[in-house]
């Protein structure tokens, strides 16, 4: 119930604002702004922040469904930075003053508020029929917030480049594990190869020489060498010869034919 009451003193306020601003616009001059509708401006933006601070998260983000149901992006854009600024500097403690301008055919005016954690600045814009179009908050951190903060940003980006750096490192190092694989899978493919080449091809077969070799001329030439030296025991000879042909030859010693050669005695001529 006390939540409708605010919700209706505020739209009254902005109502009026409204009528204030249709007054206004018919002065011949725009740019100076009218002394009442500086305080209307200045009471209407004070309340606005002070309802803002009093929502809790589930009625500002009823309040943004409705906005983005009615399309208006910028009222969306406005309260989520609103609930994002909020969660940084806590509750509202005490609204401190507001100005208001006319400027660019709008009014602009800027709520002086301290929050829990540091003050903030809150600029609230009002087209020329007094409806809301912006809301921005501003929050004035001191020098230690700000060294704090700087301090904060700092560690967690050394932070992360040393992560990052011990990530390489280490990627690096099993460089070595990974180039002895290779090496060894290389080395393994080359054995398996050099043992598939070096196969020996089987021996080839004698016959090649038996083919080469006639056993009767073998047999004459053997039967002329015994002839030319004349040899006591041809017989033996023969034999010694004959299995020494056929152990070279793999031809059995039968089927050599030896013939003997009689040496025809020179003939004189007289």
């Amino acid at each position: 119930m006390k939540m409708k009451r605010k919700l209706f003193a505020v739209l009254a306020a902005v109502l009026c604002l409204g009528s204030l601003a249709g007054c206004a616009s018919q002065s011949s001059d725009e740019s100076a702004m009218d002394p009442t509708m500086e305080a209307a401006v200045i009471s209407s933006a004070q309340a606005i922040v002070q309802e803002l601070a009093a929502y809790d998260e589930e009625t500002l983000s009823s309040m943004i469904e409705n906005y983005e149901y009615n399309d208006n992006s910028d009222m969306v854009a406005s309260l989520q930075a609103w609930m994002s600024t909020q969660e940084e500097v806590g509750g509202l403690v005490q609204v401190n003053g507001a100005t208001a301008v006319y400027e660019d055919r709008q009014y602009v005016a800027e709520v002086d508020a301290t929050f829990e954690r540091c003050p903030v600045d809150v600029t609230i814009t009002y087209d020329r029929q007094g409806a809301i179009t912006n809301i921005e908050c501003s929050p004035q951190y001191s020098v230690a917030d700000n060294m704090t903060r700087a301090a904060i940003h700092t560690v967690i980006g050394m932070g992360t480049v040393f992560i990052v750096l011990i990530f390489i490192s280490f990627l690096i190092s099993c460089f070595k594990y990974i180039n002895a694989w290779e090496k060894r899978h290389n080395a393994g493919g080359q054995e398996a190869g050099e043992q598939a080449q070096g196969v020996p091809a089987p021996a080839a077969a004698p016959a090649a020489a038996v083919e080469e070799t006639d056993p009767a001329l073998i047999a004459g030439m053997m039967a002329v060498i015994a002839a030319e030296e004349n040899l006591v025991n041809d017989l033996e000879l023969v034999a010694v010869i004959t299995a020494a042909i056929s152990a070279y030859t793999d031809t059995p010693a039968d089927g050599l034919v030896v013939r003997s050669i009689k040496r025809k005695p020179k003939s004189r001529w007289k």
